[in-house]
């Protein structure tokens, strides 16, 4: 099974998609199901409005994560840090030697990222955790 990380955009500037988002995010969560053994994956919700948040942790209970994402909602004043939390993601993925990690972005196109990395950082980060 699968470690599904969803990096959600819960910026300012997300906010008249926020519903749109959540809609995604949510049937998103609901067609991953299990692996060919049956095995179900495990999925959390993490948001990146101001900094990354872990919304829902790790879980195999896809309707924790379904609600989870039903809890997203657009953070006032503040901005979307999207590489900050993809490196915060590759860190937590490490640490718990995660060994099929995927990590799946997701965003609008209304705002900059603040993260204060360049992508080079992102990338290492990226290799070095083995996430795809």
């Amino acid at each position: 099974p699968m470690e599904v990380a969803l990096l959600v955009d819960n910026s300012q500037a997300a906010e008249p998609l926020i519903r749109d988002l959540r809609a995604g995010v949510t049937a998103f969560i609901r067609t991953l199901g299990a692996d060919a053994t049956g095995a179900a994956h495990r999925v959390a919700v993490i948001t990146i409005g101001e900094r990354p948040t872990i919304n829902t942790d790790y879980t195999r209970d896809l309707d924790v994560a379904v609600q989870g994402a039903n809890r997203i909602f657009a953070q006032p004043n503040s901005g979307a840090y999207m590489l900050d939390g993809i490196i915060a993601t590759t860190q937590g993925i490490r640490k718990r030697e995660a060994s099929r990690a995927v990590i799946v972005g997701i965003t609008t196109a209304n705002g900059p990222d603040l993260s204060n990395r360049f992508y080079q950082a992102v990338v290492e980060a990226l290799r070095t955790s083995g996430a795809a």
